[in-house]
Formats: C-alpha cells, sequence, structure tokens
C-alpha cells in the first residue's frame, strides 16, 4: 500500500467512491450528495486542500483530504473502499503522521451523527468528541 496525491484524472474514480461510501450517512440526517456534486467538490478545491489516494498496486482502495489552517489540520474527509481492512488506519496514521513531521497542534474532523463505526474509531486513536453542528435549512 502506498499513497500519493491525488491526481486530475482520479478524480471521477473518487467522486464515485466518496458517494457510493457516505450514502446512507448523509441520507439518514436528510441530504444528499451525487456523484457529481463529489467532483465539483473535489475540483473546488484540488488545489487548496492536500488530497490523496491510498493505492494498492495500481487500484485505487481509497482517499482523503485536509487542508491546514495555521496550526491545525482539518480533516476533510478519509474513505475506504473496503471496512476493516485496516485501510483507514492507515490513511488516519498517514496524517497523524503527517501533523507531527510539520509540527500540527491539532487535527480537527465532522463525523455525521449517525456514523457511529466512524465515532468509535476515532476514539481509537484519541479524538475527543468536542461540539455537536446543528442546521436549519429554510
Amino acid at each position: 500500500m502506498k499513497i500519493r496525491k491525488l491526481e486530475k484524472n482520479e478524480i471521477d474514480k473518487v467522486a464515485f467512491l466518496c458517494e457510493e461510501k457516505m450514502r446512507s450517512f448523509v441520507e439518514e440526517v436528510g441530504e444528499s450528495v451525487s456523484v457529481e456534486e463529489y467532483k465539483k467538490r473535489i475540483l473546488d478545491n484540488y488545489d487548496l486542500h492536500k488530497m490523496s489516494v491510498l493505492l494498492d498496486g495500481n487500484d485505487i482502495k481509497g482517499c482523503l483530504w485536509f487542508n491546514i489552517e495555521e496550526n491545525e489540520i482539518n480533516l476533510e474527509e478519509i474513505v475506504v473502499e473496503e471496512n476493516n481492512q485496516g485501510l483507514g488506519k492507515f490513511l488516519t496514521k498517514y496524517v497523524l503522521d503527517y501533523a507531527r513531521e510539520n509540527n500540527k497542534s491539532k487535527i480537527n474532523l465532522n463525523v455525521h451523527v449517525g456514523n457511529n463505526r466512524a465515532k468509535k474509531f476515532f476514539k481509537k486513536f484519541d479524538f475527543i468528541e468536542r461540539t455537536i453542528e446543528m442546521s436549519l435549512e429554510i
């Protein structure tokens, strides 16, 4: 397994992976995100965020992206093709190592309210719950 920068010709595959894996969580909170919306989100942020793919040979097995604001990292997405294969752990360790090597003091992330698997996963790395985000569409 290796991690490298996301190339523009891989955006379609990554957008499909993100939509497929996130569908149940966004629907649970009454939202929807299409492959096209993920593609737009990735393209809009491509030059602003650090975007990477996890490869097994030439196959994309996961992706992550984060942005850096002063001393903090805002982890936007970690998505893996298959759960319970160590892929998320591999990507998370990459972000933790990046933060330490670049003297960052904090990593922030958001987890969908119903995504108990993700909450449990990140707590294994000593992430703590700090806030509850609420919204109202008008």
